[in-house]
């Protein structure tokens, strides 16, 4: 077997240390990237309702959702589409995401539980009870928007008058 030897000064064993370990820091990189099933969470207020726009890593299709009794808590069930690399994934733990609710978007975390290939959960939980909602599905799958409907306070809500005869009773037709 040959003797391999260095120039004066040069120690080839670093050399191969240091490539083996900026090799490892990229690989778990790498890695910690594709466990991430959420990638991120933008709002966006306006005046007649608030959007949260949620984007992943993985195309999702919605197949449900409910809203607590409390109202307090969305549950979105969701199908994952597997790519390569994501069956892991979605196998994994759970990824919680914590967002600093304000009056207009009232959120407080968000949740995505996997519960096997088939299926897995979303869960946005709110500091305050949400009146209505839609849940819109984006074309591109990798997309999610849930819009929270503004509705305006009891104190400014305007009734239609109707006619009411000497005992009180109304006709039910608006004037």
């Amino acid at each position: 077997m040959p003797n391999i030897t260095a120039l004066p000064g040069h120690r080839p064993a670093r050399g191969l240390h240091l490539s083996v370990f900026i090799l490892l820091i990229m690989t778990a990189q790498v890695g910690l990237g594709a466990t991430r099933i959420i990638d991120r969470i933008d709002v966006e207020a306006g005046s007649d309702g608030n959007d949260i726009h949620l984007y992943f890593n993985i195309p999702i299709r919605v197949i449900s959702q409910v809203l607590s009794s409390t109202k307090r808590e969305l549950n979105i069930q969701v199908q994952p589409t597997l790519t390569p690399g994501s069956a892991e994934d979605l196998l994994g733990r759970d990824q919680v995401l914590s967002w600093r609710p304000s009056v207009e978007i009232p959120l407080d975390r968000i949740s995505f539980r996997p519960r096997g290939i088939a299926t897995s959960l979303i869960e946005l939980s709110f500091v305050t009870p949400v009146q209505a909602y839609i849940v819109q599905k984006q074309q591109d799958f990798f997309s999610l928007t849930i819009s929270l409907k503004n509705k305006p306070p009891a104190g400014q809500v305007v009734l239609p008058e109707h006619d009411v005869d000497e005992r009180g009773v109304s006709d039910g037709n608006p004037d």
